[in-house]
């Protein structure tokens, strides 16, 4: 049985909550979109309200945006934070041990403190158990709201909740609930793909590719397609070093898999020399940087007949205004699909600019365990839970 938050009793406990405040940020440490932050709100109203003390457990400054900066400290995500909920939200001196632990027992109902960065104790990726016993320590109960992590096994997300009472909080719930029917409907659907590494997306391709009626792939995701077709890209983005026979597991030839025909290439990444190119004809100094008109009206048309759009990774190098076009016209053609679910930071970032994120049925804050979970693979976040 899955366990939600609602099957728990929590009225006056300290709790637990595993959120996602890794948010994307500029080179000065300015939060770029803070959909991330805003999706935990409802669980943490939920909590309030049941008197219960909070304690937010999070990773973040991983996620720069534009640019290389410094990373945002840990006391001004908890200024941001406390500011968005309107509510006071003190730092705690450390992740772990007796300052943590004493700050911790002087919380009033009502009242929340932040961890600093988990991943800054190496204890966290390595699931180390030890680790995952000292975060237990600090609560009756563990809510995970951070779907977007439930892919990683890590020890906050798949060892800490066997040590408490457990269960998915509401953005958790919902983001589930809006897979499952992307599953159910997966016969209808359209998968439109974008981003960089083809190795964390090979088994969605082949998924959608067996069930659904349409993938489309642009961004430098389609040029390790088109390089295993033969075809030249230039100086473009690929993904090295890929596991061998990776890319074979992908029917090249299926009529459902469509690549780009076109391409805006230019010489560099600030936009020297602009061109648009069919994808035969790239030259060997160009970089593909946007997928070009014609690719971008076989997109869209499709995307117009299908029921179900999943929208994952932009099409271009959209931090160039110059490249962004064909991902502005696809994802405002996802956006009008009758059932749309778009995940992932950049995606977000995309689809905000684009068209906004009300237009979509479900924005979901996680791209990689978004992509999993409609993969068909188990999520160990979710696994411990019950699903």
């Amino acid at each position: 049985m899955f366990k939600t938050i609602k099957d728990l009793e929590v009225d006056g406990k300290t709790i637990l909550l595993r959120v996602d405040f890794n948010v994307p940020f500029d080179a000065v440490g300015r939060v770029l979109d803070d959909f991330r932050l805003q999706a935990a709100w409802p669980t943490v109203q939920y909590l309030l309200a049941r008197r219960c003390k909070i304690v937010l457990l999070s990773h973040f400054s991983e996620d720069a945006g534009f640019g290389q900066g410094a990373p945002l400290n840990p006391e001004k995500m908890a200024l941001l934070v406390g500011r968005l909920f309107g509510q006071p939200l003190r730092l705690a001196p450390e992740i772990s041990g007796p300052a943590v632990g004493a700050a911790v027992a002087g919380l009033k109902e009502g009242e929340m403190i932040l961890l600093p960065n988990l991943r800054d104790d190496p204890g966290e990726k390595q699931n180390d158990q030890t680790f995952a016993h000292k975060l237990a320590k600090l609560g009756d109960v563990f809510i995970n709201d951070a779907f977007s992590v439930c892919h990683r096994a890590h020890a906050s997300v798949a060892t800490l909740p066997t040590l408490l009472p457990s269960a998915a909080g509401l953005l958790v719930q919902k983001e589930v609930a809006a897979l499952q029917q992307v599953g159910q409907k997966i016969a209808s659907a359209t998968l439109v793909l974008g981003g960089a590494k083809i190795s964390t997306k090979i088994s969605l391709i082949g998924k959608f590719l067996n069930e659904a009626q349409n993938v489309l792939v642009g961004g430098a995701l389609a040029n390790n397609l088109l390089e295993f077709e033969g075809v030249a890209v230039g100086q473009s983005l690929v993904e090295k070093n890929l596991t061998p026979g990776l890319v074979e597991k992908i029917d090249i030839q299926s009529p459902k898999l469509h690549l780009p025909v076109d391409a805006l290439v230019a010489d560099d990444t600030a936009g020297k020399n602009i061109q648009t190119k069919t994808i035969a004809n790239i030259e060997t100094a160009q970089l593909i940087l946007d997928i070009g008109p014609e690719t971008t009206t076989l997109f869209t048309d499709i995307i117009k007949k299908a029921a179900v759009v999943v929208w994952n990774g932009p099409l271009g190098f959209f931090e160039n205004e110059s490249f962004f076009g064909g991902t502005r016209q696809v994802a405002q053609a996802v956006a009008r699909a009758p059932f749309s679910v778009i995940g992932g930071g950049e995606t977000i970032l995309c689809a905000r600019q684009a068209a906004g994120l009300g237009k979509f049925t479900h924005v979901s804050t996680g791209g990689g365990a978004m992509m999993d979970f409609l993969a068909g693979e188990k999520l160990p976040g979710l696994a411990v839970l019950g699903l």
